[in-house]
């Protein structure tokens, strides 16, 4: 790749952005355009009939099966493409309707298994196309039922915030429109439980089985009648940013006085580093988070204004190999790829940068983490051995892009290390989950430093299972020892009273377990929060 600066860069992303949305705007048909199913401008309460007519011209029991398949095995949310333009497309998998729908089968799942009482959950996104109208079309959706919907005070949040929120409030579940690390096309609702892990497989076809009734009352004379409720309704509220019952959490794990005293004396002696957030929510959720720590101002921000299209990242032109021209081609914007990684311009943004140099970068939902660092070209035989993927500055230096397996090894290390450091280390049992995809090398290393390594299926969702199912035995009978299956049916006993090193899987997302079990308000006890994070490797 050429190297260019950031404003021809930016005038590339520009150009292909436009070319992008040209393409979307040429593909839609006249008779979508400017006829959304539900009209958000109208800004009071008003209803919508679905009928046996609309089920067929929107051909939504063909949505739906595909709906289904999708549930059925997804790993982050039941994700798929959207028209970005105008989103009630029903052609596309994620579109206004089906939205609605399942917000609506949700809440009638989460009403009949729990009768007569007043529910709470959030509603937030990141920063993909529609995440705005997605959020408030579900915010007034839920009003109608009934239902109390949190939004965050800040424009965006992220994923592992909504998490903790819902968490720390025994809130019913929430909504989170994402795609994580996915191409700008695609966008979700990451579906979060009660207690802010990801919808099991079981638990997302409980409201696909609903939708199905749905579906089938529209089919009678009197259809399906939905209520979107006013926009300003009373049981909308923007009420929380959590940041600093976040960072109180985060000073029991990773942020805790000794790793902050390093960070202090290494900023003393000129510590600087890149924080990448890819235009996503993470500018503004870690400034203030990061305010509440005390952290000292060591980033050089990069692509912190919102953005769909990333800034550029992973965006590109390839060969169409049925026309033979070059045309918009989306790599998606995980960075662990070194194909997308050359596509940021980072051979500009670090040519003047020293050995040591370290990049972070996140993805737009903030619950993944790459790194990179310069280094001197003499470590290019190595790299190239170990199997890390770098480019090159100049004759001197260059620029590694570290997968997670090197990274996420390094950092638990660490982790252990400052237990060891404070006099920790022996409280308690130690233990890690990650998935059967993940580095052989993160158990190989729980086991020679004494740790028991659990192995779940692919998904942060079956690593906050498996937590889940340790917390139950444990705080059931403090003085059995929990044992857990994993993904080949092995039974693993983690030691009396133990905790979790660390919780995460290949493809960049973490969580590392506090030394106290942390309490929501009312009361209900956890290893560790549910969703991976970023924020929790400081």
């Amino acid at each position: 790749m050429t190297i260019i600066n950031e404003e021809e860069r930016a005038r590339r992303t520009e150009e292909l952005e436009k070319e992008y949305l040209a393409t979307v705007e040429a593909n839609t048909p006249p008779e979508i355009k400017g006829h959304p199913i539900f009209d958000l401008g109208n800004e009071n309460e008003f209803t919508f009939t679905l009928t046996a007519e609309l089920v067929e011209r929107w051909r939504l029991e063909e949505w739906l099966a595909a709906y289904r398949r999708e549930a059925q095995h997804s790993t982050g949310g039941i994700r798929g493409p959207q028209n970005v333009l105008y989103y009630w497309d029903t052609r596309f998998p994620i579109n206004q309707l089906g939205v609605a729908l399942a917000t609506i089968a949700k809440i009638l799942v989460l009403k009949e298994s729990n009768p007569g009482r007043e529910f709470h959950k959030i509603a937030g996104g990141e920063v993909r196309y529609n995440t705005d109208q997605y959020v408030e079309l579900i915010s007034r959706l839920e009003a109608a039922l009934g239902v109390t919907v949190h939004q965050p005070t800040v424009h965006l949040t992220s994923v592992w915030m909504a998490s903790f929120i819902i968490f720390m409030n025994d809130y019913d579940g929430g909504e989170y429109v994402s795609s994580s690390h996915a191409i700008s096309s695609k966008t979700a609702t990451k579906d979060l439980e009660n207690q802010g892990s990801q919808f099991l497989p079981e638990m997302s076809l409980a409201f696909v089985a609903k939708i199905v009734e749905m579906i089938a009352q529209a089919k009678t004379p009197e259809g399906y009648t939905i209520t979107i409720a006013a926009k300003n309704h009373p049981l909308i509220r923007k009420d929380f940013d959590g940041f600093k019952r976040y960072a109180d959490y985060l000073r029991k794990s990773v942020a805790t006085k000794p790793s902050m005293e390093l960070i202090h004396n290494a900023a003393q002696k000129g510590l600087r580093l890149m924080f990448d957030v890819s235009g996503g929510c993470m500018y503004q959720n870690m400034v203030p988070l990061f305010k509440e720590l005390s952290m000292p101002d060591v980033f050089d921000w990069r692509n912190g204004e919102e953005d769909p299209f990333f800034h550029g990242i992973g965006k590109t032109r390839r060969k169409n190999p049925v026309t033979g021209n070059e045309e918009f081609f989306d790599l998606s914007c995980d960075v662990s790829l070194p194909e997308v990684a050359r596509t940021m311009g980072y051979e500009w943004v670090c040519r003047d940068k020293p050995v040591g140099y370290t990049l972070l970068y996140t993805d737009p939902d903030g619950d993944r983490l790459i790194m990179g660092q310069v280094e001197h070209a003499a470590a290019a035989p190595f790299l190239e051995e170990i199997g890390a993927d770098y480019m090159r500055l100049d004759d001197e230096r260059v620029l590694t892009i570290y997968h997670p397996s090197f990274t996420f090894l390094l950092l638990m290390d660490f982790h252990m290390r400052q237990l060891k450091k404070s006099g920790l280390w022996n409280d308690h049992p130690r233990f890690i989950i990650t998935t059967s995809p993940s580095p052989r090398s993160w158990s190989e290393w729980a086991s020679a430093n004494g740790m028991k390594a659990v192995i779940t299926p692919v998904g942060i969702k079956e690593i906050a299972t498996v937590m889940k199912k340790a917390e139950k035995q444990m705080f059931s009978n403090p003085d059995a020892e929990p044992v857990v299956e994993d993904v080949w049916g092995n039974q693993v006993a983690l030691g009396k009273d133990p905790r979790m090193v660390f919780g995460g899987e290949e493809s960049g997302g973490m969580v590392i377990g506090p030394e106290e079990t942390i309490q929501s308000t009312g009361g209900r006890r956890a290893l560790a929060m549910r969703e991976k994070a970023p924020a929790r490797r400081s």
